[in-house]
C-alpha cells in the first residue's frame, strides 16, 4: 500500500531483522519500537521503497487516523 504513495506520516515496519537497523536510511527518524516492529518517519521521497531496499519485509503505514468512531478517540483525554 505504501508502495502506491507516501501519504501516511510514518512507517511501520514489521519483524525488522538486526541487519535493518544497520541498512536503514540515514534519514530515518525512530518514532517509536516493540520486539516485534519499529516506526519510522522522514521527510525524503520514496521512505518506502528505501525501506525495503534496506531489508524490510513488510511496511505498512503509521500514524493515519484509525477506523475508531470519532467520539472513541477523545475518550481516554482529561
Amino acid at each position: 500500500m505504501l508502495l502506491l504513495t507516501d501519504k501516511a506520516p510514518a512507517a511501520l515496519v514489521v519483524l525488522p531483522s538486526g541487519d535493518f537497523f544497520a541498512q536503514m536510511p540515514d534519514d530515518a527518524s525512530i518514532i517509536s519500537q516493540s520486539p516485534y516492529s519499529i516506526t519510522l518517519s522522514s521527510k525524503e521521497p520514496s521512505f518506502t521503497n528505501r525501506l525495503y531496499e534496506a531489508g524490510a519485509l513488510l511496511v505498512l503505514p503509521a500514524g493515519l487516523e484509525g477506523c475508531l468512531p470519532a467520539d472513541f478517540a477523545g475518550r481516554n483525554q482529561s
